[in-house]
């Protein structure tokens, strides 16, 4: 009984023993099977311990912002609401509601064809040189206008000069950039002359009109630019060429305005007129030398209607003569318009046979 249990115990000590020597000899070859693969493909575990950094890079990244945000969760908030402010702002400018012009330039000249009208305030009176007609100097009526857009028009004076002087433009001396440059149709400058005792200044009314940033709706008419006379590189016989300099540009309207606070707007160049502070020029503008028009209506309605508001202002003129109102009361000024003079002594000394014939 003993020998049998030593036996057993024997065999299954063997049968142990081999059973461990087995699985260290399988441990030992797929350590050796591993090896092999490391190097035969070493770049695998590099890529894959690599690949786990970056994850975990990006992972604490993530957890930091998370972090932040939820430490300022109140600014992080406020700077999205500001964001989306700004951002709708930025888009309303944008819209027709809030779009102006900023240089005659940047008109159509679809709005001058069909002689569209535009609004803004009159800003500021210009100094030009005239220009010589046959020994007659024709000096136009030159103003800046800033156009105001459909929302800036509901502006009043007040707000619309402290946005004047809010702008950033106005520290740099950079508005006459922002402006459009008008010239007033049908009419031109004066010598100076006479008036009620004391010299006024030529363009002196207009420019107090000028102060009180008065609202105006000008008619487009024309648009003129400066020629630029410069020498072409060619083998041509021609050394020079004219082409219209697209950054100095100057637009001839009919320019009504409020007076006195009326409802109603009036023509400007017609109260100039009757008011004895301008001249009627020769045509419906003033074409300066090295000067050319580019656009305009050639439509036989629009040469009609010139033809009726010229006739218009002779009138005007006609009776601020009679009247002897503004330049007109000034004995230089009648001296050098004897025409004029004598057909206003002739209706008032004429009998009515004298009239007829």
């Amino acid at each position: 009984m003993t020998a049998e249990n030593g036996g057993d115990e024997s065999a299954s000590t063997s049968t142990s023993t081999s059973t461990e020597l087995n699985s260290a000899a399988k441990n030992i070859s797929g350590a050796s099977q591993t090896s092999r693969d490391i190097k035969e493909h070493p770049s695998t575990t590099a890529d894959a311990s690599r690949n786990e950094s970056w994850r975990q890079v990006v992972g604490r990244g993530m957890h930091y912002v998370s972090d932040v945000i939820n430490e300022n969760i109140l600014a992080a908030r406020y700077a999205t609401i500001a964001s989306v402010i700004l951002l709708s702002a930025y888009g309303v400018a944008s819209t027709p509601l809030f779009y102006r012009f900023k240089a005659v330039k940047d008109i159509p000249s679809s709005y001058f064809f069909h002689r569209r009208t535009i609004h803004g305030r009159l800003v500021q009176v210009v100094n030009e040189r005239g220009t010589d007609k046959g020994g007659d100097v024709e000096k136009p009526l030159l103003c800046l206008v800033r156009h105001l857009s459909p929302a800036g028009r509901f502006l009043s004076r007040s707000a619309f000069e402290l946005f004047m002087k809010t702008h950033p433009a106005a520290g740099e001396g950079r508005f006459d950039d922002d402006l459009l440059r008008i010239e007033i149709a049908a009419v031109r400058e004066p010598p100076q002359y006479m008036s009620l005792g004391y010299a006024e200044r030529p363009g002196e009314w207009l420019r107090r009109l000028a102060d009180q940033k008065a609202p105006v709706a000008c008619k487009l008419l024309s648009r003129q630019a400066r020629i630029d006379r410069a020498p072409k590189r060619q083998t041509s016989a021609l050394a020079e060429f004219n082409r219209p300099a697209s950054e100095e540009q100057t637009a001839v309207c009919q320019i009504r305005y409020r007076a006195g606070g009326s409802f109603f707007r009036v023509d400007l160049a017609e109260s100039l007129v009757r008011q004895g502070r301008v001249e009627i020029s020769s045509g419906m503008f003033v074409t300066p030398e090295d000067w050319t028009v580019v656009d305009t209506s050639d439509r036989v309605e629009d040469l009609k209607k010139d033809i009726k508001y010229m006739n218009r202002l002779e009138r005007a003129e006609y009776e601020a003569a009679k009247e002897s109102v503004g330049r007109w009361a000034d004995p230089m000024v009648r001296e050098s318009r004897q025409d004029l003079v004598k057909e206003i002594e002739f209706e008032e000394e004429a009998n009515i046979f004298q009239k007829v014939w």
